[in-house]
């Protein structure tokens, strides 16, 4: 199997939030690895976001599960993604768990390559929650938490596209 290095988010759209009330607060881990979290922000029904720095994915991870992270109670997935499906090639899919619904479109690289990304900063992940000690970057720069993605895994992933 060909290992993932990179992972470059384009969009995500939240098409409907999984708490009844108020936003979700979007998140994504690698494996379902609490240590390799990527805070995403607030969403509501019809955002859309656009701009997110490009993740090293950790040694050997395949999946990446989406939750909408609560701080009282367990934090709930919404799904996972199987980033080792179409390497180097955008796709765009929707993760849902009936509730709350998003769609990602996103590029899981193979290569180690940086001249095949996008110019933009290469984030490491090492920060397990939002609340947590910051990130830092590749360049060794810490931070700011409102600038990472998160990423989640689900079982049934479908394509926006059908």
């Amino acid at each position: 199997m060909t290992s993932i290095s990179f992972l470059q988010i384009s969009l995500i759209e939240c098409l409907s939030t999984d708490d009844a009330t108020g936003s979700d607060s979007l998140e994504a881990r690698f494996d379902d690895n609490r240590a390799y979290t990527v805070s995403f922000g607030e969403f509501s029904a019809g955002d859309i976001k656009t701009t997110f720095d490009t993740l090293i994915v950790p040694v050997a991870s395949r999946w990446l599960a989406i939750y909408d992270a609560d701080p009282i109670s367990d934090d709930d997935l919404i799904g996972e993604i199987d980033l080792g499906t179409d390497l180097d090639t955008e796709r765009d899919v929707v993760v849902s768990n009936g509730s709350g619904s998003y769609r990602f479109v996103f590029t899981a690289f193979s290569s180690s390559d940086k001249s095949s990304l996008d110019d933009g900063r290469i984030i490491a992940i090492h920060s397990l929650r939002m609340n947590d000690a910051p990130c830092t970057a590749a360049d060794g720069q810490r931070l700011d938490h409102s600038s990472k993605q998160n990423v989640p895994r689900t079982s049934d992933v479908e394509r926006a596209d059908g």
